[in-house]
């Protein structure tokens, strides 16, 4: 991420680098708010994956 072409095209991409602290807390604080983002929207689409 520290390379200038690497953050750029991820920054074109849409993806913004994580500047704050790298801890097991904020990674497990981070991963449940995912979670709980995308459990609403399954819930609201009804969204069903396939195998």
């Amino acid at each position: 991420m520290g390379e200038a072409p690497v953050a750029e095209r991820l920054l074109t991409a849409g993806v913004t680098a994580w500047t704050g602290p790298n801890t097991p807390e904020t990674t497990r604080e981070f991963l449940q708010s995912e979670v709980r983002k995308y459990q609403e929207v399954v819930q609201r689409t009804g969204v069903r994956l396939e195998r």
